[in-house]
């Protein structure tokens, strides 16, 4: 086989590179002898059409409308009294997760602790429930509520 690939080299060598594949045809190639022509078909794959939706209004039906519940745009981090944990803790737990000066932690915790309740900030809803997760984690009483616009 050697000797053949010698001499076919030997009568079919051309003096510059072979011309780009783009001019060559789908039925011939430089190296015709040996390969035949492979053509690669199409093959017609079915295809899901999408769900028609139509809607038919029925004369005297009733349209009910689909609402969607619309989240508020503020939320408040609220703080309660923890006879558990102790104060410094909660202030500490304020200035680490909410990221609250130790001044404004100290107030929020004395607050909660003298009145019950205390307001640690109002956030966006990721943030606040973020915020709420991790206190609620570390032992501590807090919930998130929505603001009102009217407040």
């Amino acid at each position: 086989m050697g000797i053949y690939l010698v001499w076919w080299r030997s009568t079919h060598a051309t003096t510059g590179p072979l011309p780009p594949p783009a001019i060559w045809s789908s039925d011939s190639s430089p190296f015709a002898p040996w390969t035949s022509p492979r053509r690669r078909r199409a093959v017609d794959l079915p295809v899901r059409e999408p769900p028609v939706t139509t809607t038919v209004a029925l004369p005297g039906a009733k349209v009910e409308e689909e609402t969607k519940q619309k989240r508020a745009d503020e939320y408040r981090l609220v703080l309660f009294n923890d006879p558990l944990n102790k104060r410094e803790y909660v202030a500490r737990c304020l200035m680490t997760i909410c990221l609250l000066k130790e001044g404004d932690a100290y107030q929020v915790m004395m607050k909660a602790h003298k009145e019950g309740v205390a307001v640690v900030g109002t956030y966006a809803f990721e943030t606040a429930e973020a915020y709420c997760e991790s206190l609620k984690a570390q032992g501590l009483s807090v919930d998130i509520f929505p603001v009102d616009k009217d407040d």
